[in-house]
Formats: structure tokens, sequence, C-alpha cells
């Protein structure tokens, strides 16, 4: 079920970048905290989905590399728009976003499993 949600998850970022903006983006929040929230989201799903995926290495960092890298893909997907352009900072926006909630979905994972906070 995790798969198949992350997948639509997936196909609704593509939808977003490609649809034409109407107005400002969002609820008053700036573009990155959209791209962050969006792709944090997006990245949680992916270490959800992958293969014993949640409190492992391997897992966190193929969620965070392939949420950027989906972002980055999006980004050069918008340069084929007329009315939509390539940023940068979205990426960087992106890989954050998905970094800040897989370190934290890894931590808690970590309390969960010990009762306290611990270093692994």
């Amino acid at each position: 079920m995790a798969r198949v949600l992350t997948v639509v998850y997936g196909l609704t970022l593509i939808v977003l970048a490609v649809i034409p903006r109407v107005g400002t983006p969002g609820f008053g929040l700036s573009d990155w905290v959209l791209h962050a929230l969006a792709y944090g989201g997006f990245g949680g799903l992916l270490l959800v989905s992958y293969p014993g995926g949640v409190g492992t290495v391997q897992g966190a960092v193929v969620a965070v590399a392939g949420a950027g890298v989906f972002g980055l893909a999006t980004e050069f997907l918008q340069l084929l728009i007329p009315y939509r352009s390539f940023e940068a900072w979205d990426v960087v926006a992106d890989t954050g976003g998905a970094l800040i909630v897989v370190l934290m979905m890894s931590l808690s994972m970590n309390v969960a499993d010990t009762g306290r906070w611990t270093k692994s």
C-alpha cells in the first residue's frame, strides 16, 4: 500500500510541477517552504516504501537521494513548459525537506525501539 501511495504522490508532484501557477502559491508560505514540505512527505513515503528502509542507513540514503533526484527531474521537466522555469534552489529545498523528514523518522524509530534517545 505504501508503494502505491508513493507513486500516486509522485504523480501529483509532477502534475503540480507542470500546471500553470494561479496567483501566489500556498497559504502565504514561501515557495521554498512549500517545496520542503512537499518533498519531505515524498522522502518519508520513499523511506517507508523501501524494503527494510525505516531504521536503516541505506533506506535513509535512498529516500533522501530519491526525493532529491525526483525534484531535480521535475525542475528539468519545467524547462519544457513555456510558463515554468528551472529553479536550482527548489531542488535544494526539495532535498532539504526530504532530509529533515527522513532524519525525524529515523530518530523516532530509534526512540520507539529503545524507549530513549541513543546514538545509532
